[in-house]
This record gives structure tokens, C-alpha cells and sequence, in this order.
């Protein structure tokens, strides 16, 4: 998300997205909520780690491959810049809705990712993800 005027979270937990202790505000509540739809739109998609922080969220995402469980043979073939697109639409579409607006962007164009090569690298980023919200008040942009 583009930084802005505010988090998108406060006190109290939902879902194990928001930092402990916080709830979202409308923003981040509409992406928790388009981030719970994602595994019914892509049935093979398995969303291991989330977290949703002021101006960014991360997800550590795994891509069941046909004949592996739990939904082996569901849904269309996809990968992760449709999952993305969608997801980001989504949130767009409703933040517009929420404010009123028309076609403003919630989004930055791009986004980072990084393929899993090991036990170790997923450890690596599960750990990234876990204590981001804890990093949160050395963000340049943390208000």
C-alpha cells in the first residue's frame, strides 16, 4: 500500500494478520478480508504466513502442485501475479467503494518476490514475517 496518512491498524488482534495487540482500521480490515477469499478463488493456493503492516503486507504463499493435497485437481492453472493482481484489485475496488472514489490506486504498481530454495530460506522469511510488526516503529515510514 502506499504510505499515507496513518496506520491501518490499532489495538486489538484479528485473525493473526495485525500485529499482536491491534486491529485494523478500513484498509487494512478490507485486505484481511479479500486476503481470507484468495485460498477459495485459487483453490491450490495455501497462505502459510501473513502479516498486514501500516503500508506494506507480507506473505509467504505456497502454490500446491496437481496431486497433492488438500485440493489437488480444483481450479485453473495460476501463479503468483495472478494471485497478486486479483488480491490487489480486490482491495482497490472495495478501499474505492469505501471512500467514495473511482479508480485511485491503494497500490504501488510492483511488488517483491522471492521463491522459497530451501528449509533454511523459508525459516529465514517465516521469521521476516513473524517479527516485521515489532520492526514497525524504525520504518521510514511509521507515523
Amino acid at each position: 500500500m502506499h504510505p499515507g496518512p496513518g496506520p491501518d491498524f490499532k489495538r486489538d488482534r484479528r485473525a493473526g494478520l495485525a500485529p499482536a495487540g491491534l486491529r485494523f482500521l478500513p484498509a487494512g480490515r478490507i485486505a484481511a478480508e479479500e486476503l481470507e477469499q484468495l485460498p477459495k478463488r485459487f483453490p491450490r493456493l495455501q497462505i502459510e504466513k501473513a502479516v498486514i503492516m501500516p503500508n506494506h503486507i507480507h506473505l509467504l504463499l505456497v502454490l500446491m502442485t496437481a496431486g497433492a493435497s488438500p485440493r489437488p485437481t480444483e481450479g485453473a492453472h495460476f501463479g503468483i501475479p495472478d494471485v497478486m493482481r486479483v488480491f490487489k484489485s480486490q482491495t482497490t475496488r472495495r478501499w474505492n467503494q469505501y471512500r467514495g472514489t473511482q479508480g485511485r490506486p491503494l497500490w504501488q504498481a510492483s511488488y517483491h518476490d522471492h521463491i522459497i530454495r530451501d528449509e533454511n530460506d523459508l525459516l529465514n522469511h517465516w521469521s521476516y514475517i513473524e517479527h516485521n510488526p515489532a520492526r514497525w516503529a524504525e520504518d521510514e515510514y511509521h507515523v
